[in-house]
């Protein structure tokens, strides 16, 4: 009975979004001095689990992105509302991006690939 009711609250935080979410593990999240891979994310937001810090619901936080690759580079700094807190649900923490467009996400992928491609460039020269 409790994964039913798990199923219906998660459907209903779904509906509720303007932008569709993945689960492709693509970025990861720097918050509050931890990286965390979220469960799901999109241009609108994100969920992270296992999170053991003091943030919660109503506070605005800057946080950064990273793309999921093993490669060192800067973060994406994107200011968040925190929306969730559940710690019956693994210390889910849900985020609400404030102000992050598909052309902020897109540039930013670019400067990675760009560097990625001059140090394989580098190494192979």
């Amino acid at each position: 009975m409790a994964s039913s009711s798990t199923q219906n609250a998660s459907d209903v935080h779904a509906n509720r979004r303007s932008t569709p979410r993945t689960s492709a593990p693509s970025i990861k999240v720097r918050c509050d001095g931890g990286l965390y891979v979220p469960d799901n994310w999109g241009l609108g937001g994100c969920l992270i689990s296992n999170y053991k810090g003091q943030l919660r619901p109503g506070t605005s936080v800057l946080i950064e992105l990273f793309l999921n690759v093993v490669h060192e580079h800067d973060g994406l700094p994107v200011r968040a509302e925190i929306v969730r807190y559940e710690p019956d649900n693994n210390n889910a923490l849900a985020f609400r991006f404030e102000s992050l467009s598909a052309g902020e996400l897109i540039d930013f992928c670019d400067i990675i690939d760009e560097s990625l491609s001059a140090e394989v460039l580098k190494a192979i020269s």
